[in-house]
């Protein structure tokens, strides 16, 4: 996109993950289904060697939040408003097509 801001789209379409590179490491704005979480990866690698520390989910939707789990398993801390969080704990959205469930952080 520009500088150290990239775009990663989603195979097929739907849902693209912003990807920032900066000083503390790399910041992505959503994560994907959770079967895609190791070409979003090597897409991150492409453009950078700096480690993924952060994901910032938008809303629920599976595209945006379906890879939240693999990427915590890495070490990535995500951040979500609280309603994201509370719309999960209430058990309202399965995403079983695509694999992988939210964790949510404190």
């Amino acid at each position: 996109v520009a500088g150290n801001v990239y775009m990663v789209q989603r195979p097929g379409g739907g849902g693209n993950i912003g990807v920032f590179v900066g000083p503390e490491g790399v910041l992505l704005v959503d994560s994907l289904f959770a079967p895609l979480s190791d070409r979003l990866v090597a897409a991150v690698r492409e453009v950078t060697d700096s480690e993924i520390r952060f994901l910032i989910n938008t809303h629920i939707h599976g595209d945006h939040i379906g890879g939240n789990e693999n990427l915590a398993e890495m070490g990535v801390l995500i951040f979500a408003h609280d309603n994201t969080r509370f719309r999960f704990l209430a058990d309202q959205w399965h995403f079983p097509r695509q694999g992988g469930s939210f964790v949510p952080q404190p």
